[in-house]
């Protein structure tokens, strides 16, 4: 059955060719000519669109004033389609179309115009030892060169325009390049110019260079053959690249039509736009420093500039055929442009994209290509994609070894991740690796880049720091991330949600494992509840206790401490308390520590406890950390000591009230001692309570909740240093509160000052009881005696010295408590006006409760009305 169909086929091709020829006797050479291009299997340089094809042979039915035949032809092609037996039929209208040609067609037109895809046919057929000189030469176009579709885009649309303006362009042949082997990448210099083009016709060249037209003019194959040069980057004999104006100049002693001159410097364009992409491609291959990336994009336009050299090769063998052969078909100024056209638009695409890449490299020079892939010009947008995934790949490796061995391989800095070799081996989750910006590609968002970045700091973690060799991610996801060798993916599925979903999942299971490790075998939450109790005086019965035990060390002053004094205290205040049912590795990091003194501090001012951290779980309580530690538990251990003395004071007055209310005269002091104190109380009170729970409780409970939720160790420090923010701002420890703070500290010294003028006046007072008493025992003893109490001479003596003290002590006592009361609630005015305008709420309310009943308002109005009436008036 395939023999007889191949016999009509063969049967209607001689009927076909006997037409053709007009009886004029060649019909067996036509014959077993076209019968070696249907046996080729070449494919047409043109999409196969039976629309477009039916489309032109109305136009030019209509063109002919045919509007009938356009009419008839419309109806008759649709009548055909409907039926269901048309077959192949944009291949037959082409045909019918280059049939419609009056022109008398040679074999070269033949060829070009029954380029279809037509089963081969027996090779007894075609063979034939009559070889033509027509022949010889088309072997020479034709030879070796198979598919159109290897030429990319450079001669598709110029051959759909050819056929659409000329009949005989359309004869003009178009040999395929497919099984061309492919040129060298980077276009060669003069001296490395391919021997089978240039010996060629070069001898032709020097013969023709004598020849001019009838008027004096260069002839328009010498000009063909300088813009072939032209096209490669190479001076021609008439046509030369002049570096002062940056274009191709044409020779001034020769005579050019102007016409012609026009094309040439039409179609020079060409050339300037390839020595443009050329000498880029040349610069990055010379610079390694532009990394992987630079050299991965200029492979591709490597494959570009390829099959432009495949362009050139096939214009070459038309110059060689119009050379050899005269006919119709042969190549002209005015078909090089048509057949330039579409590798024109390529190259000038191109060299936008080297223009616009010009200095970049790595994520930068993709994030540029990249801008590209989303121009709404699909030809733009293809060849972009195209160049963006060579040049990617590199990029891709990178990726695929941070986040699965936590490996950089980036030695020409192109990564978004950069590392940083110097950094201390403590410091390397905070320093070592950063993102670069600059190099981060526009097609990964800032989340995911940061999610990339932890996979990859979390793997070295594990290893350096918590001597873990495990492998996180699951197996089946790397070996599907990791295609086989010798595979490569697809730029859309490298950055589409594949992507997204292997970043994801390696992210949660890293980070998980990382936290795990953390907190079984380092430890993690055990150190962090014990900075709460102990540094932040969470554990109430062992702070009560140290300070009971510490207060007559810490009288002293600073020069007189020591530190191994300290430490035994600080055992045995945690032997004594529950602090002793700590594990031992928490209670063997708890020290004492003694800060810089200066002069004139006590015990109080430079005691301090310390917690010592160490290993991996010192990455979160860093050095830095610490140091905000010990800032908030001396603002704590010093509001603690405040109620400790007040606590003190109270007893005191209590214990000693009913020793000295004998003596009538102090009865308005300790009143105005009890009022004084009563105020400081509930001051200090408010001051405990708010640093207690609105300050330390909500703080705490807040930072155990976000460490149970948080998905990485970042969030975990992240969350651990707004902890610590939080409560300095809320401590009036950060640097907009100090004049408050300092406030504040004055107010405590003020506490301090008055206690140790109450335990003076105390003192004093019990010596003055004493001697009353020891007066009042003597005037005993004598009436027991039978003898006066006292005599008159005693009695004025005794007067004398109780009136003595009254005049001098207990006056002294009243004028400095009176002073110290009035500097006690100026200051507390002051800080209360400064927290009414503080920026933290808690702070505004804690200002309210403090002047809850609006005394120190009051107060601060009297005294402002006093000092207005005080003022002179002026008259």
């Amino acid at each position: 059955m395939a023999v007889q169909q191949q016999q009509r086929i063969l049967d209607l091709l001689g009927a076909l060719c006997d037409s053709y020829t007009y009886g004029k006797g060649d019909t067996a050479r036509i014959l077993k000519f076209c019968a070696g291009i249907l046996n080729s299997q070449v494919r047409p340089s043109f999409e196969p669109d039976e629309f477009r094809i039916s489309e032109r042979i109305q136009k030019r039915l209509m063109k002919q004033a045919r509007k009938e035949d356009a009419v008839l032809f419309a109806e008759l092609h649709r009548r055909m389609n409907s039926q269901g037996v048309w077959h192949n039929g944009w291949a037959i209208l082409h045909l019918l179309l280059v049939l419609s040609d009056e022109c008398a067609p040679s074999p070269a037109h033949l060829m070009s115009s029954l380029l279809l895809e037509t089963p081969g046919l027996p090779s007894d057929v075609t063979m034939t030892t009559f070889r033509s000189r027509d022949q010889q030469s088309m072997e020479l176009i034709s030879s070796g060169i198979g598919s159109q579709s290897s030429l990319g885009g450079y001669l598709s649309s110029a051959s759909r325009q050819s056929h659409s303006t000329d009949s005989t362009l359309l004869a003009t042949p178009r040999p395929n390049l497919a099984s061309t082997p492919a040129t060298q990448p980077y276009p060669p210099t003069k001296e490395a110019w391919p021997q089978s083009a240039s010996h060629s016709t070069k001898p032709v060249l020097k013969s023709s260079n004598k020849k001019l037209s009838s008027h004096g003019e260069i002839s328009e194959v010498d000009l063909l053959r300088d813009l072939l040069f032209v096209f490669q980057g190479i001076d021609g004999r008439i046509i030369r690249f002049d570096a002062s104006s940056d274009h191709y100049l044409i020779d001034s002693k020769v005579g050019v039509a102007v016409s012609a001159k026009e094309l040439c410097h039409k179609l020079a364009e060409l050339g300037w736009l390839f020595y443009k992409v050329n000498r880029y491609m040349e610069s990055r291959s010379r610079d390694k420093a532009f990394g992987l990336v630079s050299q991965g994009f200029c492979a591709a336009l490597g494959k570009e500039i390829s099959e432009y050299y495949r362009l050139i090769a096939v214009l070459e063998g038309q110059q060689l055929q119009a050379d050899t052969i005269s006919h119709s078909g042969a190549l002209t100024l005015r078909r090089l442009v048509v057949w330039t056209y579409d590798p024109l638009d390529r190259l000038k695409l191109l060299a936008t994209l080297v223009s616009n890449c010009e200095g970049l490299k790595g994520g930068a020079l993709v994030s540029t290509l990249y801008t590209f892939t989303q121009h709404g010009n699909p030809l733009v947008k293809r060849l972009a994609k195209q160049l963006l995934n060579q040049a990617y790949q590199p990029l891709n490796a990178m990726l695929n070894s941070w986040i699965f061995d936590g490996e950089l391989h980036d030695h020409y800095h192109e990564f978004f991740v950069a590392s940083d070799p110097s950094a201390p081996r403590e410091r390397l989750w905070q320093e070592e690796y950063s993102l670069h910006r600059e190099m981060l590609p526009s097609f990964i968002p800032q989340s995911l880049a940061q999610k990339i970045l932890l996979i990859g700091k979390s793997i070295n973690f594990l290893r350096n720091r918590c001597h873990d060799r495990s492998q996180p991610g699951d197996q089946s996801l790397r070996s599907w991330f990791r295609k086989e060798d010798g595979e490569q993916w697809a730029f859309d599925e490298m950055i589409g949600p594949a992507l997204h979903h292997t970043v994801n999942t390696v992210y949660r299971e890293t980070s998980k494992l990382l936290l795990q490790i953390l907190d079984s075998r380092y430890n993690f939450h055990g150190h962090l509840y014990a900075l709460r109790r102990y540094l932040l005086l969470g554990q109430g019965d062992f702070i009560r206790y140290l300070m009971d035990q510490l207060e007559t060390e810490l009288v002293k002053p600073a020069t007189e401490l020591f530190r191994h004094n300290l430490t035994g205290t600080l055992e045995a205040s945690v032997r004594a308390t529950n602090a002793q049912y700590d594990d031992i590795d928490i209670l063997q990091r708890l020290d004492v520590r003694i800060l810089e003194l200066s002069p004139g501090d006590s015990g109080w001012d430079v005691f301090s406890l310390d917690y010592h951290v160490d290993g991996p779980i010192s990455t979160v309580f860093t050095s830095e950390v610490m140091l905000q530690y010990l800032r908030v538990f001396n603002f704590l251990w010093r509001a603690k000591r405040m109620e400790h003395c007040l606590a003190n004071m109270w007893r005191n007055q209590a214990a000693y009230y009913s020793s000295v209310d004998s003596i009538p005269e102090l009865l308005p002091v300790f009143h105005q001692v009890h009022l004084l104190t009563s105020s400081m109380v509930h001051f200090i009170g408010q001051m405990q309570y708010y640093i207690t729970f609105e300050v330390l409780e909500c703080c705490w409970a807040d930072l155990l909740q976000d460490i149970q939720s948080a998905p990485d160790l970042d969030n975990i420090i992240t969350t651990h240093s707004s902890f610590l923010l939080l409560i300095t701002t809320r401590c009036l420890l950060d640097p907009n509160s100090q004049t408050m703070l300092t406030q504040l500290r004055a107010i405590f010294d003020i506490i301090v000052e008055f206690q140790a003028k109450q335990s003076r006046m105390y003192t004093e007072c019990l010596q003055e009881v004493e001697l009353r008493q020891q007066y009042s025992a003597a005037a005993v003893t004598h009436t027991e005696k039978g003898e006066w109490g006292t005599t008159g001479a005693e009695a004025d003596a005794e007067y004398e010295r109780r009136a003595v003290f009254v005049r001098k002590s207990v006056s002294s006592y009243r004028s400095q408590f009176t002073v110290l009361q009035k500097n006690y609630q100026d200051m507390v005015e002051e800080l209360i006006a400064q927290l009414e305008v503080h920026a933290d709420q808690s702070l505004r309310f804690l200002s309210s409760r403090l002047d809850f009943n609006e005394h120190y308002k009051t107060l601060a109005e009297k005294n402002s009305d006093r000092l207005l009436k005080k003022k002179p008036s002026k008259k």
